[in-house]
């Protein structure tokens, strides 16, 4: 292969677009939901929340249900709450250590190789 031959860039379709916008929405939906859950009342982050912090929620509901964690959706938060399982109040799973975020990025790796 010759590096020096110019390529076309492939774009994106108006179509491939809009679906990703909705895929972004319907996961930004999907997240306000979670945090809601997840807090006390009153106690959830106010806007965006930290990257970390997500899958943060994630690995403890994980924990109290005993599924896998790169599984967890909207559905499993629900099912938490209805168990019953103690919230999270103000201020919990908003700052991380270095070590936190280094356990927390170490989850993310092989995410692409999961066959589940």
């Amino acid at each position: 292969m010759n590096w020096f031959i110019p390529r076309p860039v492939r774009r994106l379709t108006v179509k491939q677009t809009e679906r990703m916008m909705d895929e972004f929405s319907r996961k930004r939906k999907d997240e306000a939901a979670m945090k809601a859950l997840f807090y006390e009342d009153g106690a959830a982050p106010e806007g965006d929340v930290n990257f970390y912090a997500c899958d943060a929620w994630k690995e403890k509901v994980a924990k109290d249900l005993g599924v896998k964690w790169h599984l967890v959706g909207l559905k499993h938060f629900s099912e938490w709450d209805e168990k019953g399982f103690k919230k999270a109040k103000k201020g919990e799973y908003q700052d991380f250590d270095e070590a936190e975020r280094d356990r927390l990025m170490r989850l993310l790796e092989g995410a692409s190789l999961r066959k589940d």
